[in-house]
């Protein structure tokens, strides 16, 4: 039999051994884990980036499709307003109709701009071109939602 302060010892090494084996494990977990975050991120932006070339002509569409369906809201919020208040001097009204027709001109802007674009061979002109759509799709959309709220509340 071996002798208690022996065996107190050698527990004693093994667990700090087993314990400096798992600090040493997590460190390598949390370390591999921040190295994935990094990774994932640059590889985030890239794909992004590269996605924003290839969406580009469907931004096109998508700004279209939006634009149309604000022209729409227009006419519909302009009959809402006009049935509901009795005249089309509401000012929250002429504020988002002056807004949507900033948003509108600029949107020819842009699909003026797109035919150049679309054949331009430098890559990051194609992809800072492509935000500028997403963000004016963005808009829109924000917009064709107030004038939803704005409907059903006159």
């Amino acid at each position: 039999m071996a002798d208690p302060i022996t065996a107190a010892v050698v527990g004693s090494v093994v667990a700090g051994v087993f314990t400096l084996t798992a600090a040493a494990v997590a460190g390598s977990v949390a370390t591999a884990g921040l190295g994935y975050q990094i990774w994932k991120d640059r590889h985030s932006k890239s794909t992004r980036k590269r996605e924003c070339r290839k969406n580009l002509e469907k931004n096109y569409k998508l700004l279209d499709m939006n634009l149309q369906k604000l022209a729409g809201l227009a006419i519909d919020m302009e009959k809402a307003v006009v049935m509901k208040a009795g005249s089309k001097d509401t000012s929250s009204f002429k504020i988002w109709k002056t807004r949507a027709e900033e948003i509108r001109v600029e949107a020819k802007g842009l699909f003026a701009e797109y035919e150049g674009v679309s054949k331009c061979r430098k890559k990051k002109i194609k992809y800072f071109f492509s935000l500028k759509m997403e963000e004016k799709c963005a808009e829109i959309t924000k917009l064709v939602e107030e004038a939803q709220f704005m409907i059903l509340h006159f």
